[in-house]
């Protein structure tokens, strides 16, 4: 789980094998606010940890698929975002609120099936 805002990228540290999503939300402000009741979008970027586990390195599978949420009341409701393939990473549209915050939840899952949540919670506020 993440703690506080992220300032255009944020990332939760994971498991070896998993990967930890990095949010790139376009468009803030100086104070990491989006216009409220515009639509932001978000760049995710996947990763793995960096390790000295030579076989961690050597792993054979990759990303398969990316799944988004968004929500706008602290995270008693997500919004499902579809997360598009673009240029090594993947992007999502996300509705802001007229006031508030928002937060953004990935799921990872690679080519052997396993799956990895990043959650941040604050991730922006409405100006």
């Amino acid at each position: 789980m993440a703690h506080g805002r992220c300032r255009r990228r944020c990332a939760v540290r994971a498991g070896i094998r998993d990967y930890i999503t990095r949010f790139w939300p376009d468009a803030l402000n100086a104070r990491n606010q989006a216009a409220p009741g515009s639509t932001t979008t978000v760049v995710l970027g996947t990763q793995r940890n960096d390790t000295d586990d030579s076989t961690v390195r050597q792993l054979s599978d990759s990303v398969k698929s990316v799944q988004a949420w968004y929500t706008t009341d602290g995270g008693a409701t997500w919004h499902a975002a579809t997360a598009k393939p673009s240029g090594g990473n993947w992007t999502i549209a996300v509705h802001n609120p007229a006031s508030g915050r928002v937060g953004l939840r990935s799921t990872v899952t690679d080519t052997h099936g396993d799956s990895s949540t990043t959650t941040v919670y604050n991730a922006y506020a409405m100006s």
